[in-house]
């Protein structure tokens, strides 16, 4: 009688299959923009985001977070899909027993660059910016930053004239305030 692979074998199967799975080919399918670089690829604006494979499997590290894994937890991190989601796309097949989901899998979106998030009304960021450079400007230029301009002329190669056409300034540490506020 022929050996009948329990369910625990097959997802066992499915997730090897993953993680050897072209990985850059499918990103490179859905839009996601890589740049060929030795034998792995980068993937332009995020940061030194890599893909290599390794023992057949394709992983990714990205160096600017020192981060990294597997082409499974690269679409769990960056197309924001969960494990068995990754493991479908990857395959190209369904995990089993996955007509219970009621959800379809995730598009694979090309990431954009990485951008904080603002919260609230831009135009009233924009205005608090431009008043607090203002600020930080006139404190660099008062008499009070003085030692703060001796470093910016002699230590970081900086002139008067560059300081004030770029508005550089300074916040002393005992102003800062928390993010949340």
């Amino acid at each position: 009688m022929p050996h009948r692979a329990t369910l625990k074998e097959v997802t066992s199967r499915l997730i090897k299959e993953a993680k050897r799975a072209d990985l850059p080919g499918l990103l490179a399918q859905r839009g996601w923009r890589l740049k060929r670089e030795g034998s792995g690829y980068r993937i332009p604006g995020h940061g030194g985001l890599c893909l290599y494979q390794k023992s057949d499997e394709w992983l990714w590290h990205h160096f600017s977070a020192g981060r990294g894994g597997d082409a499974i937890s690269f679409l769990q991190e960056w197309a924001g899909m969960s494990f068995r989601e990754a493991v479908e796309a990857l395959i190209g097949e369904s995990w089993p027993e996955s007509s219970s989901r009621s959800s379809k899998p995730k598009a694979l979106k090309p990431p954009r660059a990485q951008k904080p998030e603002l919260q609230g009304d831009p135009e009233k960021w924009r205005e608090k910016a431009k008043a607090f450079v203002a600020w930080a400007h006139k404190k660099l230029m008062a008499p009070e930053g003085e030692p703060m301009r001796k470093w910016l002329w002699e230590r970081r190669g900086l002139t008067e004239e560059t300081a004030r056409r770029f508005f550089l300034g300074c916040c002393p540490k005992s102003l800062r305030r928390d993010r949340e506020s």
